[in-house]
């Protein structure tokens, strides 16, 4: 049981688009540079640096984890960080599908962008909820996140057992 878990886990990391996107979470351009795709890589890198510091996401995430929830509301610029969750997403679809090319030699299905699209949409609704709750836009941006993430996950696996048949 413990050797399967185990030989999942490495294949699941030892292709080429997950190494990518995790990449990618680093720094959007990362997953790119992975690819050997260095000027994609500056040109996601350079928009995601804009964005975040015009946006002020550093200093917010530093205010929401130091439990300075209100002050992070306030420093977050919404009209850029309203663009961020797509603009991730987007590059880590882009790393995604690189590295899928170089695993597999052919296009991935267009269902496999599906986490992609609905981790940007639920992130996007959660900044925009987060400005209403208690714990803030980054935290609940990050929750609809991976909820948007894990829901595409789902109905790309439902998708591929109903199509098997």
């Amino acid at each position: 049981m413990v050797k399967r878990v185990l030989r999942h886990i490495y294949n699941f990391f030892n292709g080429h688009c997950y190494v990518a996107v995790l990449h990618g979470w680093l720094f959007t351009g990362f997953g790119q540079f992975y690819n050997s795709q260095y000027l994609k890589g500056l040109l996601f890198a350079i928009p995601n640096y804009l964005n975040n510091h015009l946006g002020h996401l550093n200093e917010a995430i530093l205010y929401s984890f130091t439990g300075d929830i209100e002050k992070s509301k306030l420093v977050l610029n919404y009209q850029w960080i309203l663009n961020y969750p797509s603009f991730f997403s987007y590059a880590h679809w882009d790393a995604y599908k690189s590295g899928y090319i170089r695993d597999k030699n052919e296009k991935p299905p267009i269902s496999h962008s599906i986490p992609f699209i609905l981790s940007a949409m639920f992130a996007t609704v959660g900044i925009t909820y987060g400005r209403k709750n208690y714990i803030g836009p980054v935290f609940t941006g990050l929750e609809f996140y991976f909820i948007g993430l894990f829901v595409g996950i789902i109905i790309v696996k439902i998708s591929n057992i109903l199509n098997k048949d």
